[in-house]
């Protein structure tokens, strides 16, 4: 009978993690450090956990031509997360009560206009692209600007990438998909790690300000649920 090493590799992998996450549980309830360094605490053990998931495609390549050394394939980020936000989203009873849990902070992420700075207080900036003319109505964003994917344009106007949390509830209240509300919820939180990790003025997103304790509690349970149910991140299902 074949021993199934990776498998066994990947549970090693979470019980390293659980600890880590208890070593994260405890600088959590530190309220005097700052609320970006704790966010970025908690992503670190979201992004353990998804890459054990992601351990199954990690195949061998070529070594390096340069040196010699062995070279292993890997999987792009946003893939990453599509995978396992997919893996999430076949608990729909955990994604209602995530939302549930988490309503007054899921709503306002979701309504939220995002403030940026432009050299005029106006409402239309229009762009081009392949000689095609779009207009973006600013006062009609919603979501988390990306700090990285941005252009300055003709008057230094910036164009910004969001990313927005769709959220289509029922008469009483409960989410219509609620594959649609992780999936976009994962990348949110995502926008928000690389604004925060990546610096610049949007590295102070988080502090002093309501969504950064939301973001961090809803990532919370996200990890918490992976730990307790660690068969989504061991399972083969694409």
């Amino acid at each position: 009978m074949e021993i199934p090493y990776l498998r066994i590799y990947q549970q090693e992998r979470i019980t390293h993690i659980r600890n880590w996450y208890q070593m994260w549980s405890d600088l959590h309830l530190d309220k005097e450090l700052d609320s970006s360094v704790r966010y970025l605490l908690a992503w670190t053990v979201f992004n353990a956990l998804y890459n054990v998931a992601d351990m199954p495609n990690r195949k061998p390549k070529k070594p390096s031509q340069s040196t010699g050394q062995p070279r292993v394939s890997w999987t792009r980020e946003r893939s990453k997360l599509k995978k396992i936000a997919h893996r999430l989203a076949a608990n729909g009873d955990f994604i209602q009560d995530l939302y549930r849990r988490n309503r007054d902070f899921c709503d306002q992420l979701a309504s939220r206009t995002p403030q940026v700075s432009q050299p005029d207080p106006v409402d239309e900036i229009p762009y081009e692209v392949d000689g095609e003319v779009f207009i973006f109505h600013s006062n009609e964003i919603r979501g988390v600007a990306s700090l990285d994917n941005r252009v300055i344009l003709d008057g230094g106007y910036k164009l910004f990438e969001y990313e927005t949390l769709v959220i289509e509830k029922r008469k009483d209240g409960t989410l219509i998909d609620p594959k649609i509300f992780i999936r976009h919820m994962v990348f949110v939180l995502y926008q928000i790690r690389n604004n925060v990790a990546h610096g610049g003025s949007a590295a102070f997103f988080l502090r002093g300000n309501k969504v950064s304790e939301g973001a961090i509690t809803v990532l919370d349970h996200i990890v918490r649920h992976l730990l307790k149910n660690q068969d989504i991140l061991l399972s083969n299902e694409e």
